[in-house]
């Protein structure tokens, strides 16, 4: 397999990127920070990572300011066929493409699946393993920090760092010398482990419950008797609280049949109350219909205004009688004026003829005349006054009676007003009785609410009286005649001294038990059948770690053959060219995986000679030049057995940097002649490997 161009949109540093890529070796040639392992994590994204995904690691690959997810497109070529892969993380879509073909042959997870079963035949973290070289990968081997046979076991067997196989069964292997120290192989006391001090424990305490042997007999009789008595005292209260049910369903039948009566009575109440209300409301209501036949300026009169009606009403009446007096006065009142005039001047002539001369005689008579008509003329005028004053005072109060009687007459306007206080006196009396039947003065509102209050406290207390009868009805098997719950209390009477005569017995034997010891028999009993259980759950646990371990160096010894056959071979050749020949070879131990290099013979030296110099030599005593080289030897060759179905591109960031300029040029030709068959992209910041050959592509930083 072999990556033709790759396309990035919004991924990690760059926007937008657009690359080709040659099928043999590429040199990727950019400024630290430019993004070289970003377009590494771009590739591997590309190929195992699902776009549907939203897990925290898809999340960190979108670049920084990004509104919407990445974008990524890549071109291969595997075997003889062409692919187009694409996935759009922000539409969640991602297609398959063979060369020529405008529609997808895959989508979705099938993508996913066909690229691991037909082309990779890796996951995602194995071919970072094998095919990626990053100079953390390298620091890590070349600092001495991970040996060279505990990588190449964490690149096949999976996990890194303290979850590497190595570590794992490390500390498995601990985990299961502290749980069987002292059980396998004698130990102090103060060491030994969980199996040796509940295997102890379990000793003791078989020891001390099998003391307890003797009194086993009579504490299974005490026991026994105790279960008896506990069953028997089980059944009668079984039976008594069947008989308290049924009294009490009995006297909650009593109950009931009193609360449904009183709620009758409520409910009687209630409708008394709200007819009453409701029809006195309806009568007050015809009164208030009633004061349309009164005027306006009648009904918006106040008290004070009613007593001046009525006043003005008997002022009328007098009013009537004075001018009916006076047109008497003026029919009669000139006869009497005449009559007194004559008798005055009869009575003066005749005076004056006795006493005085005739002369004297006549002038009295004609003063006596004057005076009789000046009298008369006087009271005419009075009179006539008179008259005009009551017309006015009159005519005052008929137009103050039409303002609020109409066109009546005095004595229709007095029965009119007395209708009004007549209806004023009964609407006030309704009023007072509403007041009375409500329990407290207010509005026609509040009297209408306090109806619809009633008539919900009557609903409330009729749903009640018949609840109260359908509970009725259910409970009326349960009634009971008096004599019945005589009996049935007399009942109930006997069973509580039966359970009391048990619970004696019951306390009688449990106390005999406690003398035997029961307490610290059953503690000791609960004690070892605890530690039993402990001492299990610790020996499921050693062969649980067991069969790990097992497992382990079973994979490991699969490891250990397939590196110690194959590998070496491979990894030797590569090293042999990088140091000059100074290496024959280089072989794996096949238990603990690590790495020897077997020194070439040196010139004129016997094979047995004294001064041959070591059979082999431990990577770790190199420079951290040589152990570079030992490891991109290791590293090509593993590259090289995993892709015999297929092959692997090798990505490599600049593993050259400790090599000196002769091998770093003998490297430089097993890199060109390794990308003869696999692709190779060199991550670099150098300008040197232009020289090398391949496609060199620039990124900016």
């Amino acid at each position: 397999m072999w990556i033709e161009k790759i396309n990035l949109k919004d991924f990690l540093l760059f926007p937008e990127l657009e690359l080709e890529l040659g099928p043999r070796l590429n040199i990727i040639l950019a400024p630290n920070e430019a993004g070289k392992s970003s377009l590494m994590r771009g590739v591997v994204t590309a190929l195992f990572r699902d776009s549907s995904s939203r897990n925290r690691e898809v999340k960190l690959l979108r670049r920084w300011g990004s509104d919407s997810f990445f974008r990524i497109e890549i071109a291969f070529r595997a075997g003889e066929e062409r692919f187009r892969l694409t996935k759009d993380f922000d539409l969640k879509k991602q297609e398959l493409f063979r060369e020529g073909e405008k529609n997808p042959f895959l989508r979705g997870k099938e993508v996913d699946s066909y690229l691991v079963e037909n082309i990779l035949a890796l996951d995602e973290s194995l071919f970072l393993r094998v095919c990626g070289m990053m100079q953390e990968d390298l620091s890590s081997v070349t600092d001495g920090k991970v040996s060279l046979g505990e990588r190449l076991e964490e690149i096949l067997g999976g996990g890194w760092g303290d979850r590497s196989p190595l570590k794992v069964k490390k500390l498995l292997q601990e985990k299961r010398l502290e749980i069987r120290r002292g059980y396998d192989h004698p130990a102090l006391s103060d060491n030994w482990g969980p199996l040796q001090r509940w295997s102890e424990k379990i000793e003791k305490l078989e020891r001390e419950v099998a003391g307890r042997g003797k009194d086993l007999q009579k504490r299974r009789e005490l026991l026994r008797a105790v279960s008896l008595a506990e069953k028997e005292l089980a059944g009668l209260r079984r039976e008594r609280k069947i008989l308290a049910a049924r009294k009490e369903k009995s006297d909650l039948l009593r109950d009931q049949e009193i609360r449904r009566e009183d709620s009758g009575k409520k409910m009687e109440e209630a409708r008394r109350r709200k007819e009453r209300l409701r029809e006195l409301l309806d009568q007050r209501q015809e009164l208030v219909d009633r004061e349309k036949d009164f005027s306006p300026a009648l009904r918006s009169c106040d008290g004070e205004a009613l007593d001046s009606f009525r006043t003005d009403l008997e002022k009328e009446a007098l009013l009537d009688e004075d001018s009916a007096r006076l047109r008497a006065r003026k029919i009669n009142g000139g006869g009497l004026i005449k009559l007194g005039a004559a008798l005055l001047l009869t009575a003066a002539g005749g005076l004056a003829g006795i006493i005085l001369d005739p002369l004297y005689l006549l002038i009295l008579l004609a003063a006596a005349f004057s005076w009789l008509v000046w009298v008369r003329d006087r009271r005419r005028g009075r009179r006539a006054g008179e008259g005009e004053k009551l017309i006015r005072e009159r005519e005052i109060l008929q137009r103050r009676r039409q303002g609020w009687a109409g066109d009546i007459s005095p004595e229709g306007a007095r029965k009119l007003l007395q209708d009004y206080h007549r209806w004023k006196g009964e609407l006030s009396d309704m009023n007072a009785r509403l007041q009375e039947v409500a329990g407290s003065r207010m509005d026609m509102d509040g009297y209408r609410e306090t109806v619809k209050s009633w008539e919900r406290e009557y609903g409330e207390a009729a749903a009640r009286w018949h609840a109260l009868g359908e509970e009725i009805k259910e409970l009326e098997a349960f009634r009971m005649e008096p004599d019945d719950l005589i009996r049935l209390d007399e009942e109930l009477e006997e069973k509580e001294e039966r359970e009391e005569s048990l619970l004696a017995k019951l306390e009688s034997n449990r106390r005999e038990l406690a003398v035997l010891g029961e307490v610290e028999y059953n503690e000791k009993l609960e004690q070892l059948v605890t530690a039993r259980e402990r001492m299990a759950y610790f020996q499921r646990r050693a062969e649980v770690i067991d069969l790990i371990l097992g497992t382990l160096e079973e994979a490991r010894f699969g490891i250990a053959g397939f590196l110690s056959h194959k590998l070496p071979p491979l990894a030797g050749g590569y090293l042999s060219r990088m140091t000059g020949g100074r290496y024959d070879a280089l072989k794996t131990d096949p238990v603990t995986l690590e790495v020897k290099l077997i020194p070439a013979a040196r010139k004129g030296e016997g094979a047995a000679g004294p001064d041959r110099g070591p059979r082999s030599v431990s990577p770790a005593l190199l420079s951290q030049g040589a152990r570079d080289q030992v490891y991109l030897a290791l590293r090509l060759a593993l590259v090289e057995l995993m892709g015999e179905r297929e092959s692997l591109p090798l990505f490599l960031d600049d593993p050259f940097v400790h090599f000196d300029p002769e091998r770093q040029g003998e490297a430089g030709k097993i890199i060109r002649e390794f990308a003869e068959k696999n692709q190779v992209v060199l991550f670099t910041c150098d300008p040197f490997y232009r020289q090398w050959g391949g496609k060199v592509i620039g990124l900016d930083g």
